[in-house]
C-alpha cells in the first residue's frame, strides 16, 4: 500500500489535528494557540466527506486498465496517444510524462459528461515531481479543446490551468476580454517531490505548497462560465501551438467539488486574529476589540454566557466582588454558511485588581527603571485604560505636572521641565483613580543640568544624516558626511552606512535629525522602507509601514538602539514617507509630519502630524497639509518668529497654488501649527523634477555675518542633490550656486544638514573620519611591519592591525590590504602593503618613469642595479634598457593608462607584428626573471619570452600570457658562468601583438656546499720509533648527534631524513625545509615520489615529486575537496571563480563550493553557477540581490535590451536587466 503522506497534506482530519496555519507568507500553518488566556479547540467543518464537498476524480497511478486508463473517484483518464509510464513512488506508482503528443491524458466523468460540469467551487490537489525547465502543462481545463491565439477575439484566453516554468508554477484562470489579470503563483523546489493544492472559489484563487498557503489573488470569472457544460480537462497539455506537453512525474491527483481546504485554513488564519485583538485573556480590565471580520472575508458573529460582565458587542463590565471568568464564542461564516467556531474563557479582573493591573501597565520610558535621563520636557500620561491619572512632585520647579492653556492655540501639557544647576534626581507619583478608588506608583529620574546656551556665533560646521539610495544593496541605510563651509561636503566612514536598521523593513530612507532646544540632544527620525530587494513602489505606497524609526544621541557618534514607532494606523496609512520635526515653542513639544497615502479614500498623497515630548508617546495624527494635488517631503525652518514651510507637488499636474509637477513650493506662518499662506517663488517654481528639499542656515564665519540659508534639493532623475540659496527667506528667491564652487557627498539622497561647533564637528571627525591609508612595503611572503599609530583627522591614534588570515604570498608587486581597529574611531585603517620579490637586481617599471614600485625597490634592496631610473632605452653609455623604437613607426608605443603605484597599470604595446626587447648586464650566479602585465581592452593574448646571453642564440624563458583584465606575470631562470648581457624578448605566440608592464630580475643564486678538504698527501714511511711505552688514548669524545630538522645531506643510503633528537623522526610527516628548499617528509624521510597536497605549520602546499611547487597556481584536489592554490599554497583567503581543466568552479574560502547556486563575477562578467560550476549552457533568467538579469551562454548579456517570456509574461529587458 503506497505511503499518503501527501495526501495526508490536504487531508480534512489532519486539518482538524492543526496541520495547517494561516499565513499570507509561507509560514508553517498551526492551529496550536499560543497565549495566557485559556481557550478550548477550534471547531471546524466535520471531517465527514458531506453533501457539500463531493470527489470528482482521485487517480493514484497506481495501475492502468487494459486499455491503459485511469479510473478513480467517479472520473476517467485516458491516454492521449499512447501509454504512460508508471515509475516508483513512495510505496507504489507515478505517472511519468515526456513531454510528447502521446503522453497526456484526457479526463472525463464515469459517465463520459464534463468533469467540472456545474461546479463553481473545486479543488485540485496533486503531488509533483517537475523536470522541464520550459513551459509545460500540469492540467488545462476549457470549454473546449481549440487552438488557442490571444490576439484572436473569437477565441479569447478562457481556460483553467497550471503553468510550470523555470521553477515556478502559475494557477491561470482567465475569462479575458482584455489585459489578463494577476494570477498566484508557486516558488517549486528543484528535483524533489512536492504537494500543490489548488482551491478555485467564487471570487478567489489559492494556492498551497506542501500544505502553506503561498499565494492568493481575487477572481471574478465563475468556472462555469470558462468552463461551460462540455468543457474538457487535460493532463500534460494544453490547446496553445504545439501543446506545451509536458516533462514530470505526477501522483495522487485528486480533484473535488468544494472548498473546504480553503474554509478551514480561514478559520484557521481568524482565529489568531481573534485571538490577538483580545490580549491577554487572563488579565481583562476593560473594553475588548471583539472582531466582526477576518482578514479572510468571513464574517464573526459573538455570543457570551455571561452578559452582565461582557456583551456581545466587547463592552466590560468591571466586577465588585472578585474576579469573573466568562466564555465567548466566535462563529465564522463565509456568506450564509457556517465555517468555523472557536470558544475563549476570559477572566475580567474585579475593581481592586483591576487597579493593581493597571500601575504595573502605567510605565515612564526615562524613570530610572529603564536607566534613561532626562534632557527635556517630558510626556505625563492623563489616562490608562478606563482611570484617570494624575502627578504630584515636590520638585516642582524642575518639573511642572501641571497643563497650562495658551492663548488661541493647543494647550502646554504636563510635564516641561526646567533644567538644573546639577544632574538632580526627581520623583513623580502617579495617582490611579478609577470609580472613587485609588492607588499609587512613584517613579524616578535624572534630570541632566542644564547646558551652556549655543549662541549662534558658535557654529562653525556641518553634519549631514540622509541615505544613499535604492540602487545599492545597502544603500537605504544611513550615511554620514561633514562640512566646513556648508557648501563642499566630505563623505564619512568611507562612505558606508553607519546607522543600519534591523527593524522593520530593514531599510531606512529619509532621514531627518534635529538637534533639541536645550542644544544637547539629538534625535534622528527615517522613514521605515526597503525597495532594493522589496515589493516595489506600488506596494510601498498603499500597505507600506505606518511606523518611523528612531534613534538618539547626545554627540552625534554614539547612538542608541533604533527603535520603531507607529504613528499612522489610526488614518489607516499606506505608507509614512520622509517624516521631519519641528520644535513648537508654544507647547514645549516636537511636531512630527510626514506624507501618507490612504488608500480606502484615494490615491492622494498628503502631510499628516503628531506631537511628542519624547519621541517615545505620540498624539493620534492629524491632517496637516493637503492640497489638490499629491504633496510631499515638508521641511521647515524658523527665522524671526515665522515658520518657512518648503513642499513638494507630487502631483501630475500643477497644483493650486501654481507649483508645477515636481517642484517645490513655499508657505509661511507664524506658528508651527497656524494658518500657511503662500510665498510666490518663480526660482523654486523653476527647479522641476525636484524631491526631499531641506533647508539649514549657512554659519556666520561662512557668510560674513549676513545670514543666508542654503536649500538642498535633490535631482531625482540622477543627477543628486544641488543647493539653491537665499538671502531672504521672504523673498521667495533662491539662486543656484555656480557648478565646482559646491560638492555635494557621494550618492546623496533626501536627508538633513545640520549645523554643529567646533567641539561637535572634532568628534564627529575623531569618530567618523577615515584615517590615512598606510602604504608600505614586505617581501613576498613575510608579514609586514606595520605602524602602531595612523593619522585620523591630523591626529595620531592608535591602531591594532588585523593580520588574522591575511596572505603576503600573492603576484609581485600587487598590494595586499591589511585593516585595523583605531582607537576611539569607528572606521576601520587600511594599509596597503607592496609585495617585493627578495634580492631585486632590476626593478624596470615599464613606460613609467615616475614609479612609485621602483622607488620602494630601492628601500629595500640592496642589490638593485637600475638606480638611475625605473625605465630608459639602452645606449653605449648605459648597461641596461629597451632597445626597441618607441613611436608610432616603431616596434612598440607606450600605453596611455600609467598608475604610479601600480606597475601593472601601464607599459609598452608592440605594433606591426614587431616585439619588446630589452639588454640588462647581469653578474654571474643565478637570477629569476619575472615579468608582468594587464589583459588590457578587456581581452587576453598569448605571448613568449626569449632571451639570449652575449648576443648569442635566443632561448626560450617561458610563456607569458595576457588575461583579459587581470594582472599576471610569468617568470623563468637562467644562470649565468660569468657577468654578460642579456637580450629578453617578448614576441606574440598567436594573433596579437606583445605588450609588456615591468621586468623584475632577483639573484636567487643559491650558497655554494661546502668545499671538501683535499686528500691529505701521504707521509713518507716514517722510520720506526724505538718501541715506546704505550701511553693510554683519553676517552674519546662522542661523535655530534644530527640537528633537530631535515638533513642538509642524504645518508649513505641516498635518502634524506628529518632528525628529533638526533633520531631519524619516523612518526613525522610534514613539509620541512633545509638549505635547498622544501621537501614533503613521509615518516621522518623525504618521499620524492609524492605529489598532491601537504600540511605544515605554515598551511597546506602543492607537491611535485616530493618538492614544494611554489610556481603552482591553480585548482587542486585531496580527499578534502578541491582548494585554490597560489604560490604552491592553499589560499584560504580566497573567495571567487577559478578555472581548471574541468571548467569554472566557485570558489569560497579557497575551496570549490558544490552547493554554490547562483549568480557570480569575475572580470570576464558574470556567470551562472549551478551546483558550484559555471553553466556555459544556461539561457534564461537569474537572480542575485541586484534583480533578475538576462542569461545567455551562462553569463549575463548587459548589451541585451528587448523582450523576455517569464511564466509566460513578455517582461522588459534593459541593458540585461529584467524590468520586473
Amino acid at each position: 500500500m503506497k505511503n499518503q503522506k501527501y495526501r495526508q497534506w490536504c487531508n480534512r482530519k489532519a486539518l482538524l489535528a492543526g496541520v495547517l496555519a494561516v499565513s499570507m507568507a509561507v509560514t508553517p500553518m498551526t492551529t496550536a494557540f499560543a497565549g495566557t488566556g485559556t481557550q478550548t479547540a477550534i471547531a471546524l467543518q466535520d471531517a465527514k466527506e458531506t453533501s457539500d464537498e463531493v470527489v470528482l476524480a482521485d487517480f493514484d497511478f497506481n495501475e492502468a486498465g487494459d486499455d491503459g486508463s485511469f479510473s478513480g473517484g467517479n472520473a476517467i483518464a485516458t491516454v492521449g496517444g499512447g501509454s504512460i509510464e508508471l515509475v516508483d513512488h513512495d510505496g507504489g506508482k507515478a505517472a511519468k510524462f515526456v513531454a510528447s503528443d502521446k503522453d497526456w491524458m484526457q479526463v472525463r466523468a464515469a459517465d463520459g459528461s464534463s468533469l467540472l460540469k456545474g461546479h463553481d467551487e473545486v479543488t485540485i490537489s496533486y503531488d509533483i515531481l517537475p523536470e522541464m525547465s520550459n513551459s509545460h502543462w500540469v492540467f488545462y481545463a476549457a470549454e473546449n479543446g481549440n487552438s488557442l491565439n490571444w490576439n484572436d477575439n473569437g477565441n479569447k484566453e478562457r481556460y483553467l490551468g497550471v503553468l510550470v516554468k523555470n521553477g515556478t508554477t502559475e494557477i491561470e484562470r482567465y475569462n479575458n476580454t482584455g489585459s489578463r489579470p494577476a494570477n498566484p503563483t508557486i516558488k517549486m523546489a528543484a528535483s524533489q517531490w512536492q504537494h500543490v493544492d489548488i482551491v478555485y472559489t467564487k471570487d478567489a484563487t489559492v494556492a498551497y505548497l506542501n500544505g502553506v498557503r503561498v499565494s492568493k489573488m481575487a477572481s471574478s470569472y465563475s468556472l462555469t462560465d470558462i468552463l461551460g457544460d462540455n468543457g474538457i480537462f487535460w493532463i500534460g497539455k494544453a490547446a496553445w501551438g504545439g501543446g506545451e506537453y509536458s516533462s514530470m512525474q505526477l501522483d495522487n491527483l485528486k480533484i473535488v467539488a468544494g472548498t473546504r481546504l480553503y474554509d478551514n485554513d480561514r478559520v484557521t488564519a481568524a482565529a489568531s486574529e481573534l485571538e490577538t485583538a483580545l490580549g491577554d485573556m487572563d488579565h481583562i480590565i476593560g473594553n475588548l476589540n471583539l472582531l466582526r471580520t477576518s482578514s479572510d472575508g468571513l464574517s464573526i458573529t459573538w455570543t457570551s454566557d455571561n452578559v452582565n460582565i461582557v456583551k456581545e458587542d466587547g463592552t466590560v463590565t468591571i466586577p465588585t466582588d472578585g474576579n469573573k471568568e466568562v466564555t465567548l464564542t466566535a462563529t465564522m461564516k463565509d456568506g450564509e454558511k457556517i465555517v468555523g467556531e472557536k470558544t475563549y474563557k476570559v477572566t475580567v479582573l474585579d475593581q481592586n485588581a483591576m487597579l493593581k493591573e493597571l500601575a504595573d501597565q502605567l510605565t515612564l520610558p526615562y524613570s530610572t527603571e529603564r536607566g534613561s535621563e532626562v534632557y527635556g520636557n517630558i510626556t505625563l500620561p492623563e489616562t490608562i485604560g478606563a482611570a484617570e491619572v494624575t502627578w504630584s512632585t515636590e520638585q516642582s520647579d524642575i518639573v511642572d505636572v501641571a497643563s497650562h492653556e495658551v492663548e488661541g492655540y493647543d494647550a502646554m501639557p504636563a510635564g516641561a521641565v526646567t533644567r538644573p544647576e546639577k544632574d538632580t534626581d526627581v520623583t513623580l507619583t502617579a495617582t490611579i483613580t478609577w470609580k472613587g478608588l485609588s492607588t499609587t506608583k512613584d517613579f524616578t529620574f535624572t534630570v541632566k543640568a542644564a547646558p551652556k546656551q549655543i549662541e549662534d556665533a558658535e557654529y562653525t560646521d556641518y553634519f549631514f544624516a540622509y541615505f544613499a539610495g535604492e540602487g545599492y544593496s545597502d544603500g537605504e541605510q544611513i550615511y554620514f558626511a561633514s562640512s566646513q563651509d556648508g557648501m563642499n561636503w566630505d563623505d564619512l566612514n568611507n562612505n558606508h552606512p553607519i546607522l543600519t536598521s534591523t527593524l522593520g523593513e530593514k531599510g531606512v530612507r529619509d532621514p531627518f535629525i534635529i538637534r533639541s532646544p536645550e542644544g544637547d540632544k539629538f534625535y534622528l527620525i527615517a522613514t521605515d522602507l526597503k525597495i532594493n530587494g522589496g515589493n516595489g513602489w506600488d506596494a510601498a505606497q498603499n500597505n507600506g509601514s505606518q511606523s518611523l524609526m528612531i534613534w538618539e544621541s547626545t554627540d552625534l557618534v554614539n547612538w542608541s538602539d533604533e527603535r520603531m514607532v507607529e504613528v499612522s494606523a489610526a488614518i489607516g496609512a499606506g505608507c509614512t514617507w520622509a517624516p521631519e520635526a519641528t520644535y513648537d515653542e508654544k507647547t514645549g513639544e516636537y511636531v512630527i509630519y510626514w506624507a501618507s497615502r490612504t488608500p480606502s479614500v484615494d490615491t492622494k498623497q498628503r502631510l499628516y502630524y503628531v506631537k511628542t515630548r519624547d519621541f517615545y508617546t505620540f498624539t493620534e495624527p492629524k491632517l496637516y497639509i493637503e492640497k489638490d494635488q499629491s504633496s510631499i517631503d515638508t521641511t521647515m525652518i524658523e527665522h524671526n518668529g515665522t515658520y518657512y514651510r518648503f513642499t513638494k507637488n507630487e502631483g501630475d499636474s500643477t497644483n493650486s497654488l501654481g507649483a508645477k509637477t515636481k517642484t517645490i513650493f513655499l508657505e509661511k506662518s507664524d506658528s508651527v501649527l497656524g494658518n500657511f499662506t503662500q510665498i510666490a517663488s518663480d526660482s523654486l517654481n523653476s527647479n522641476q523634477y525636484v524631491e526631499g528639499p531641506t533647508i539649514f542656515k549657512l554659519n556666520q564665519d561662512d557668510t560674513d555675518g549676513t545670514d543666508k540659508w542654503c536649500l538642498l534639493v535633490d535631482d531625482f532623475g540622477g543627477g543628486g542633490y544641488y543647493p539653491l540659496v537665499t538671502t531672504d527667506l521672504e523673498s521667495g528667491v533662491f539662486t543656484k550656486p555656480e557648478s565646482g564652487t559646491y560638492k555635494m557627498p557621494s550618492r546623496a539622497r533626501h536627508g538633513t544638514p545640520i549645523r554643529v561647533t567646533s567641539e561637535e564637528y572634532q568628534k564627529i571627525m575623531a569618530a567618523y573620519s577615515s584615517p590615512e591609508t598606510v602604504t608600505t612595503t614586505t617581501i613576498m611572503g613575510q608579514e609586514p611591519q606595520l605602524p602602531e599609530t595612523v593619522t585620523v583627522n591630523g591626529a595620531e591614534k592608535a591602531v591594532t592591525w588585523n593580520l588574522e588570515g591575511v596572505s603576503f604570498a600573492g603576484n609581485p608587486y600587487s598590494y595586499v590590504t591589511v585593516t585595523g581597529s583605531v582607537e576611539g574611531s569607528i572606521v576601520a585603517a587600511t594599509a596597503q602593503v607592496q609585495l617585493i620579490p627578495e634580492n631585486v637586481e632590476y626593478m624596470i617599471d615599464s613606460n613609467n618613469i615616475g614609479s612609485q614600485t621602483w622607488e620602494n625597490v630601492k628601500a629595500v634592496s640592496d642589490k638593485l642595479l637600475n638606480t638611475e631610473a625605473a625605465d630608459q632605452a639602452k645606449t653605449e653609455e648605459n648597461s641596461w634598457g629597451y632597445t626597441s623604437v618607441v613611436g608610432d613607426s616603431g616596434d612598440m608605443k607606450g600605453y596611455s593608462e600609467v598608475s604610479s603605484t601600480n606597475p601593472y597599470a601601464g607599459g609598452w604595446w608592440a605594433r606591426g607584428s614587431k616585439n619588446i626587447t630589452y639588454q640588462v648586464t647581469l653578474p654571474a650566479g643565478e637570477h629569476q626573471i619575472m615579468l608582468g602585465c594587464t589583459g588590457w581592452w578587456s581581452m587576453g593574448r598569448e605571448m613568449d619570452v626569449y632571451y639570449s646571453v652575449n648576443g648569442g642564440a635566443e632561448s626560450k624563458l617561458c610563456d607569458f600570457d595576457a588575461v583579459k583584465s587581470s594582472e599576471t606575470y610569468a617568470e623563468g631562470t637562467i644562470e649565468l658562468p660569468e657577468e654578460a648581457v642579456v637580450t629578453l624578448t617578448v614576441k606574440k605566440a598567436a594573433g596579437d601583438d606583445p605588450i609588456l608592464s615591468w621586468i623584475s630580475i632577483s639573484d636567487v643564486t643559491k650558497a655554494p656546499d661546502p668545499t671538501p678538504d683535499p686528500d691529505p698527501t701521504p707521509d713518507p714511511d716514517p722510520t720506526p720509533d724505538p718501541d715506546p711505552t704505550p701511553t693510554p688514548d683519553p676517552d674519546p669524545t662522542p661523535e655530534p648527534a644530527h640537528a633537530d630538522g631535515l638533513a642538509n645531506s642524504p645518508e649513505a643510503d641516498g635518502s634524506w631524513y628529518y632528525y628529533l633528537d638526533g633520531k631519524v623522526a619516523e612518526g613525522v610527516t610534514t613539509v620541512a625545509q633545509n638549505a635547498y628548499g622544501w621537501f614533503y617528509i613521509n615518516h621522518g624521510k623525504v618521499d620524492f615520489s609524492y605529489t598532491g597536497l601537504a600540511q605544515n605549520a605554515y598551511g597546506w602546499w602543492k607537491i611535485v615529486g616530493g618538492v614544494v611547487d611554489f610556481n603552482c597556481n591553480g585548482l587542486e584536489a585531496n580527499e578534502y575537496g578541491w582548494w585554490k592554490v597560489t604560490g604552491g599554497q592553499v589560499d584560504f583567503t580566497y573567495t571567487g571563480l577559478e578555472a581548471n581543466e574541468y571548467g569554472w568552479w566557485m570558489v569560497i574560502n579557497g575551496k570549490i563550493d558544490f552547493n554554490y547556486n547562483g549568480l557570480q563575477a569575475n572580470e570576464y562578467g558574470w556567470w551562472k553557477v549551478t551546483n558550484g560550476k559555471v553553466d556555459f549552457t544556461y539561457n534564461g533568467v537569474a537572480r542575485n540581490e541586484y534583480g533578475w538579469w538576462y542569461v545567455t551562454g551562462g553569463k549575463i548579456d548587459f548589451g541585451y535590451t528587448g523582450l523576455v517570456k517569464i511564466l509566460g509574461v513578455m517582461c522588459p529587458v534593459v541593458n540585461g536587466k529584467v524590468m520586473i
